[in-house]
């Protein structure tokens, strides 16, 4: 994944949001089939807009919590892949499950473009919690200190529950990374641990 300014690209994301977001399709045939096929009709710009995730949380210079017409426009016109959402996005509960069903729509009514958006976030807990409203949980540290699968799975059970219930449907987290450098000014308490078994295991759970 790289960002280039507000955009986010990200190699391969045209097959796999075919694969996990598509309605499923009336003809015949395997998955890959299906994906195969869709890809085929697409343009090769409808392809490169798949691959951009643009961030509009200061767009032209102040907060957003609603959809704008210009960014509706940019998705629109570009056939793009999804957004990411931040804090200044997502103040409160109605008002972000409105932004999301705002920004789904603006793909429904394209007639060449069907696939919905992915409405991605970071919601890791702990020190990164995007979201205005939800229950705050323990950071992975926290976490990784109990050496609890059990717990970790109940957080990510809590945290991909209520982006569920928003609408967002993919979540960057949790940080898998391995806390190897205590100087990293980056990770610290966002790492499960230093351990990378023990990152490994709860990260899976």
């Amino acid at each position: 994944m790289k960002r280039i300014g507000q955009f986010t690209l990200t190699a391969g994301l045209a097959a796999v949001l075919v694969s996990s977001s598509l309605p499923v399709m009336a003809e015949a045939g395997s998955s890959a089939d299906r994906i195969s096929q869709k890809i085929d009709m697409m343009t090769l710009e409808q392809k490169i807009g798949q691959m951009i995730m643009p961030d509009f949380r200061q767009w032209n210079g102040s907060n957003h919590t609603s959809l704008a017409p210009e960014v509706a426009n940019i998705i629109d016109r570009y056939d793009l892949g999804g957004v990411i959402l931040f804090a200044e996005n997502v103040s409160e509960t109605e008002q972000t499950t409105k932004l999301v069903h705002d920004l789904q729509e603006v793909v429904k009514q394209d007639d060449s473009n069907d696939i919905p958006l992915f409405v991605t976030i970071d919601q890791e807990g702990g020190i990164v919690t995007r979201l205005g409203t939800g229950t705050n949980l323990p950071g992975n540290m926290a976490l990784g200190a109990t050496r609890s699968s059990a717990y970790a799975n109940d957080a990510g059970h809590i945290i991909g529950s209520e982006l569920h219930a928003l609408g967002i449907n993919v979540n960057f987290g949790p940080v898998l990374d391995v806390n190897s450098n205590p100087g990293n000014p980056v990770i610290g308490v966002r790492s499960f641990s230093s351990d990378p078994e023990l990152v490994g295991m709860l990260g899976s759970a």
